[in-house]
């Protein structure tokens, strides 16, 4: 037999073949099941990573100038509010309080000598009348008598207490050691009041707002998580630290409440959970097929499946938001099968 026409034959048969298999898949039934798109809004979640300190911290700084005498606490030891912390020696203020008494006391003189001079001048009928202006005097003396309180309230204050109850978290000082007025002496926090200082990107800074309940875990939490409140958004974005590259806003959360395990300086994660108040047809993920940049899903009409081209917004795990395309309430294939497409045969399950 003439090889072309052996050639020509088998050419013929598997073009037959494909067709027949064509024909065949146009009009297999594909099984499938149905849902239908669901009102609703999906939350979107955003991260802010910091650190847990005490909402409630007290400083405290060295009243005058002068060398501590006694400290009566030590870092981590609780303090009740009136506990002595430290006192200074207060030889060199009495020293000094006894100089502006005197300083005091020579200007009152000064002002009596001018006075008695004003008198005796203004006694004797020879000698023109005399009006002296005391208004100099009078500063002076109103200077010395506020120089005379302001070493009495150092003298007062060289016992400092404590302003409130705490925990001292830091201590600056030891006695004999010389200070100056204003001087870091020891930091006290209320451990049972946290809070955390994050700080949250500037793409997502926008979507949150203040008083807006979040969740606080940590690695140091003990597999616990905390729920809170945003008690504080900055006005302004900056960079967190120098080697940050994209600036970011801080923001500190209050927690509800406190537990042993949580200690200030904590690494923190914050969650914020961000409901979308208006709300959209929502079908499941495995109910869309994407085609390049088109997204369909498939009513069923007559026993054939029928591709609607759909617009969507925001998914999550579960859902899908369609923003076009597609009302609440319409049934649609619920999981597109390998093959689907528009047409096709499909048989509900």
């Amino acid at each position: 037999m003439n090889k072309k026409v052996i050639w020509g034959a088998v050419l013929a048969l598997s073009v037959a073949g494909v067709a027949g298999m064509n024909i065949y898949s146009l009009n297999k039934t594909i099984d499938v099941s149905v849902t239908q798109a669901e009102e609703g809004a999906i939350s979107e979640t955003v991260f802010a990573s910091g650190q847990l300190e005490s909402a409630d911290v007290q400083n405290y700084f060295a009243p005058a100038s002068g060398v501590v005498d006694k400290v009566e606490v030590r870092a981590g030891d609780a303090v009740k509010k009136g506990q002595t912390l430290y006192t200074l020696r207060v030889e060199d203020l009495q020293q000094q309080l006894r100089m502006e008494q005197n300083n005091l006391k020579i200007a009152q003189a000064e002002r009596e000598a001018a006075r008695k001079q004003q008198d005796a001048a203004n006694a004797n009928p020879l000698v023109p009348k005399q009006e002296i202006d005391f208004t100099l005097y009078d500063m002076k003396i109103e200077n010395a008598d506020l120089a005379v309180q302001a070493v009495q309230k150092k003298i007062a204050s060289a016992t400092v207490t404590a302003a409130k109850d705490g925990v001292v978290t830091h201590l600056d000082i030891k006695a004999g050691q010389i200070v100056m007025e204003g001087a870091p002496a020891l930091v006290t926090a209320n451990l049972d009041a946290l809070q955390v200082r994050a700080q949250i990107g500037e793409l997502d800074a926008g979507k949150v707002k203040q008083d807006l309940t979040v969740t606080v875990s940590g690695d140091a939490f003990a597999d616990n998580t905390y729920s809170g409140i945003v008690s504080y958004l900055a006005p302004t974005a900056s960079l967190s630290n120098p080697a940050a590259k994209d600036p970011s806003v801080e923001m500190l959360v209050t927690l509800d409440n406190s537990a042993p395990e949580l200690r200030p300086g904590y690494n923190a994660t914050v969650e914020v959970t961000l409901t979308e108040t208006q709300k959209h047809p929502l079908v499941p993920p495995e109910a869309i097929k994407r085609e390049g940049e088109k997204a369909l899903v498939f009513r069923i009409e007559n026993g054939k499946s029928v591709a609607v081209e759909v617009k969507t917004g925001k998914e999550d795990d579960t859902h899908v938001e369609i923003l076009e395309g597609l009302t609440a309430g319409e049934e649609i294939i619920a999981s597109v099968p390998e093959g689907l497409r528009a047409g096709k045969k499909v048989k509900v399950q």
